[in-house]
């Protein structure tokens, strides 16, 4: 904690607390401004519409019991810290209207619900491991610079109900994400499978086919 206070100086913007000499806090953590505990562990942190500006250091991963970090509409810079699927807990992230730049972090927390990215300077591409957040129900990526098609691997984020990427770069939408209550994509054409999925694809029926059809006439001999 005393890293993110030197990083981005919430004291100077008015909170209390947030101030630490030697690296060590003056003042419990769970006393400071905009900082929420449970059972004396950090749970939740919101330094939202501050000013802020600095970057976020790369030990906020160790803050194991997060929950929500809400650094909405401030001027942080930088990547976005790599290592934040050791968050384990985490369900809320909110990075909106920030100048963020680098790709899109693949290491993000499994529990992830909700997961706010707009109004960064983000580049790259969606990256495919986004599809391994089941639970993942809010994802906004508009006003950015990524580029790409929207990987199908999105698909198997069952609980997906809001999907936002307006004023990016993106190429196409899988068929699968037309249907979400809440999104910007349907205008978007549809990604079609690659000629070598469609091969494969149909080589694997024809195995299909043919190992039933030796199945039905192995099965007719014996009848």
């Amino acid at each position: 904690m005393c890293d993110l206070a030197a990083a981005l100086s919430p004291a100077s913007h008015g909170l209390s607390g947030w101030t630490c000499m030697e690296s060590k806090a003056t003042t419990r953590y769970c006393g400071w401004s905009s900082v929420t505990c449970y059972n004396g562990r950090i749970s939740s942190i919101d330094l939202s519409y501050l000013g802020l500006t600095g970057t976020i250091p790369s030990s906020i991963v160790n803050l194991s019991f997060l929950t929500r970090l809400n650094f909405y509409y401030n001027r942080i810079g930088g990547r976005i810290p790599p290592g934040l699927s050791l968050l384990s807990k985490l369900s809320y992230l909110d990075l909106r209207y920030n100048s963020f730049s680098g790709a899109v972090p693949d290491d993000l927390p499994v529990h992830l619900q909700s997961l706010y990215l707009s109004y960064n300077n983000l580049n790259g591409t969606i990256p495919s491991a986004l599809g391994n957040i089941s639970g993942l129900q809010y994802l906004t990526l508009d006003h950015n610079s990524i580029s790409g098609s929207i990987p199908i691997q999105l698909c198997h984020s069952s609980s997906l109900y809001q999907l936002y990427l307006s004023n990016a770069h993106i190429t196409c939408v899988p068929s699968c994400l037309l249907s979400i209550s809440y999104t910007d994509v349907a205008s978007l054409p549809e990604c079609h499978p690659k000629p070598s999925t469609l091969i494969i694809s149909f080589i694997t029926i024809i195995f299909h086919i043919f190992f039933l059809l030796t199945a039905i006439c192995y099965r007719s001999r014996y009848v």
